[in-house]
């Protein structure tokens, strides 16, 4: 038993060192906890709007994207979807079945906050900027 897990020990150190010859991230490094919102809207679509993975949480991007009604299979009908800068990190959103409001918080001293809208209209997300 000492023997395997030695062993395996060997085998997780080595697969978590970089390779000069390889261009990929090493799969040892940890992700920063990124913001993630779901809703289900009145007309059983669903809704993520999610800061990008491995990104800081004070810049970075966000997404937003519109899955069909499908209750058993929620997000296996992907509608539309939209990918945004964001300077914070994402502090609120709020969705209906017309409109997903999102309220950015900058991570400065100032703490300003910013907010976008997204309508949606005939399965489609219409940017626009509210201040």
């Amino acid at each position: 038993m000492r023997t395997y897990l030695g062993l395996l020990c060997v085998f997780l150190l080595t697969a978590c060192q970089s390779n000069d010859n390889l261009s990929l991230v090493s799969h040892c490094e940890t992700a920063t906890q990124s913001q993630h919102f779901e809703f289900v809207l009145k007309d059983k679509r669903h809704v993520i709007v999610a800061e990008g993975e491995n990104e800081p949480r004070s810049i970075g991007s966000y997404s937003v994207r519109l899955y069909g009604a499908n209750l058993d299979f929620p997000y296996d009908d992907f509608i539309d979807g939209v990918i945004r800068i964001r300077d914070g990190q994402l502090e609120k959103v709020e969705a209906d079945n017309n409109q997903i409001i999102i309220t950015i918080k900058s991570a400065g001293s100032g703490g300003y906050e910013s907010t976008d809208r997204f309508l949606i209209k005939e399965n489609k997300l219409i940017y626009s900027k509210i201040k």
